[in-house]
């Protein structure tokens, strides 16, 4: 298969972490576009449709400098050295709920690079829409291995799925009469490519990982 040739390490990875960034900073990527990084080019680099270079990297690190979250560019691109975090000078909170989020997002990303480091040729993904409720919330990641198998043994298994022309989804694998489908459990979101046929697939890894996103709620 030509998947690894296609979508590399590099992509998978850092397109979770471009993710987790703008996240971070509370924007849509249409709001965020409003820092100087267009709509479509941060949702291109979320898709691993363009590959984040130096310079669009560091674009992305002054982009959400403004918004109060800082990001080495090491992190960024390698995933090494410290993990992003709230400036302080980030008005949204006091320096008690500063300590609070840095700790929690600081546990979440060495569980992603746990998961990574002790399940070769796996794939982390970001959840960024409700298309998967009741199972998967936004801003959760789910992680999978690659598989190679018959389709047919992962009738009802949520999946992640790589397509050919559409990015990388969350869908409940589907087997009818002979034919695959992959299927969003929430058919009432307004995300695209709720369903998908087989033969728009790359690649599809069965989910056997799942970090749920902390919720932080602190008194007025």
């Amino acid at each position: 298969m030509a998947t690894d040739e296609k979508f590399p390490d590099h992509k998978e990875i850092v397109t979770s972490r471009v993710k987790t960034i703008r996240l971070m900073t509370g924007l849509t990527r249409l709001e965020f576009a409003e820092l100087g990084i267009s709509q479509n080019t941060i949702q291109a680099w979320e898709q691993g449709k363009t590959k984040l270079t130096e310079k669009g990297a560091k674009r992305l690190i002054e982009a959400a400098l403004k918004t109060g979250v800082i990001c080495s560019m090491d992190w960024l691109l390698q995933g090494k050295g410290s993990a992003p975090f709230f400036s302080k000078k980030n008005s949204q909170f006091n320096s008690t709920q500063y300590e609070v989020i840095n700790k929690n997002l600081s546990s979440e990303i060495l569980d992603i690079e746990s998961f990574k480091n002790n399940n070769p040729n796996s794939i982390v993904f970001n959840v960024t829409d409700d298309s998967m409720l009741p199972f998967y919330r936004l801003g959760d990641y789910v992680g999978g291995k690659r598989y190679k198998g018959n389709y047919i043994d992962l009738h009802g298994v949520n999946c992640i799925i790589s397509c050919f022309d559409f990015g990388i989804f969350i869908r409940k694998l589907i087997c009818s009469k002979g034919s695959f489908f992959f299927v969003a459990t929430n058919l009432e979101s307004t995300a695209n490519n709720l369903v998908l046929e087989k033969e728009k697939i790359d690649f599809l890894a069965p989910i056997i990982w799942h970090r749920i996103m902390i919720s932080l709620k602190f008194s007025e």
